[in-house]
């Protein structure tokens, strides 16, 4: 894995979800799951505390 992958894309994807337009969103969608819930793609862990 390059540079990019290891270190420059994973805090871009970080800055742009932390976005407030988007926190909104992603919490309304996340207290919709129920039951055992798997997600793919964890990336910075954004989710847990939700």
């Amino acid at each position: 894995m390059g540079i990019y992958g290891r270190w420059i894309l994973p805090r871009l994807i970080d800055w742009t979800i932390r976005a407030e337009d988007l926190a909104g969103l992603r919490c309304r969608l996340v207290r919709r799951a129920q039951g055992r819930v798997l997600e793919v793609g964890f990336g910075s862990g954004l989710n847990l505390p939700l």
